[in-house]
């Protein structure tokens, strides 16, 4: 277990014990005389913004310990590869989530190749040793891409 506490933003106290796989932590916001728990869990439904405004969100995963599945696919990259058949709702998005530290992770996470001219999605494949960083009030997560391109999104806590 971890615990970590915050006053006004700052590290007050970390506290570790041995600790050969840990799967969340909590931290522990102050605010003056109130203690707010955070979830810092990846386990639950995170939804991703699309880029076009008009839209709604792009896509939606569930995670469960070291895999996170698409619920949804509504827009975007995403939309045509599942419109041309190479990925459905409940295909693994983010597989081999391993804890690293508080707010760190690493992960594999499944990107789409697409020809932007035609919007026609042409294959799916690994990006390998992705850095994944949840903000400190558990709410939001970063994936970054280290390998392929250098290249980030973000999603947002929705459960």
């Amino acid at each position: 277990m971890v615990r970590i506490c915050f006053i006004d933003g700052r590290i007050l106290a970390m506290i570790t014990a041995v600790v050969f796989f840990v799967s969340s932590c909590t931290i522990t916001h102050i605010q003056g005389e109130k203690e707010e728990p955070v979830n810092l869990s990846l386990d639950g439904t995170w939804a991703r913004d699309s880029r076009d405004e008009n839209e709604n969100d792009d896509i939606e995963i569930i995670i469960s310990g070291s895999t996170g599945k698409f619920l949804k696919i509504n827009s975007g990259n995403w939309k045509a590869a599942r419109d041309v058949g190479l990925v459905k709702t409940e295909d693994v998005k983010i597989k081999n989530i391993t804890y690293v530290s508080p707010l760190y992770w690493r992960c594999s996470d499944l990107y789409v190749d697409y020809d932007a001219n035609t919007g026609i999605a042409s294959r799916i494949d690994w990006e390998d040793n992705c850095d994944l960083v949840m903000s400190e009030d558990g709410k939001v997560f970063s994936i970054t891409y280290t390998q392929v391109a250098k290249f980030s999104y973000t999603f947002r806590r929705i459960d």
